[in-house]
Formats: structure tokens, C-alpha cells, sequence
């Protein structure tokens, strides 16, 4: 799971450089290797439903994986839609777990402070989602491998 999450994110930094966000990945890719954001995706997700210890994460996953399917969001609104609040849920659920059930508060603070100050400088740091994304899937490395 990290191991996936790592070596695409590296990989991807290495060739293109940092992007807005993860999923601005599959637009760089070549058009033949769209599908490795899906592999991306998928290869952290499904890991992260099987060490899930309640509904919360387990959903979360699900959601990263509708993420995964949703990869075109610029071909159309309601791939935009699926993407989006997707990945808006996978977060809102993983954060809830980290919470309720694995009760790691300073994770849960390090999220939200990390996006209320990101969201303050995203006029001056074009790519604050891309970093609150890699806190977001750290806050669940953390939770699920403590």
C-alpha cells in the first residue's frame, strides 16, 4: 500500500514534476498508460478495505476506488461529479475513523490545520491540493499500519 503510493507519486514527480493534484497525474501520463492512475488507486485502496477495522475505512477505500474508476473527470460532468465527491467522501470517512475508532487526534489536527493553512496560501501555492492530498493518504498510512 505505501509501497504502491510512494513509487507512483516518485515516479510521477520524477518525470512531470509536481502537478496541481494526484489525479492531474492521469493527464500527464501518456494517453496508453491512463490506466496506471487506476492501478494507482486500486493499489492503495484495496489493501486499505482489507486492514480496515470499521465501516469508516472501509468506505473510504471503496471511494478511493470509484476515484480510480472516475480518472477522466475533465471528459464530463458526471465523471467530474463521481470523481470529486468521491474522493471529498474518501477523505471526510478516513479522517472520521482515524477519530472514532483508531483515536488519533493529532492526526486529525495535523489534517485540518494543514488545510486551513493551504487553502489560505492557495493563491501563492498553485499545487496545495497535491500536498494535502499526500498529507490525507499519510494520516491513513499512519492509522492503518500503527
Amino acid at each position: 500500500m505505501i509501497s504502491v503510493f510512494v513509487i507512483y507519486n516518485l515516479t510521477i514527480l520524477l518525470k512531470y514534476g509536481c502537478l496541481n493534484s494526484i489525479s492531474a497525474s492521469y493527464y500527464s501520463l501518456p494517453v496508453k498508460y491512463n490506466w496506471l492512475f487506476l492501478v494507482f488507486c486500486w493499489g492503495y485502496a484495496i489493501p486499505a478495505i482489507f486492514m480496515a477495522h470499521d465501516g469508516f475505512m472501509f468506505f473510504a477505500g471503496g471511494m478511493i476506488c470509484f476515484v480510480g474508476i472516475a480518472s477522466a473527470f475533465r471528459s464530463n460532468s458526471f465523471t467530474a461529479n463521481v470523481h470529486q465527491y468521491s474522493s471529498l467522501a474518501a477523505v471526510v470517512l478516513s479522517q472520521l475513523s482515524i477519530m472514532f475508532v483508531y483515536h488519533m487526534y493529532y492526526l486529525n489536527i495535523i489534517m485540518i490545520v494543514s488545510a486551513i493553512v493551504l487553502y489560505l496560501l492557495s493563491k501563492k501555492i498553485a499545487q496545495w491540493m497535491y500536498i494535502l492530498e499526500v498529507i490525507a493518504f499519510i494520516t491513513v498510512s499512519v492509522a492503518l499500519y500503527d
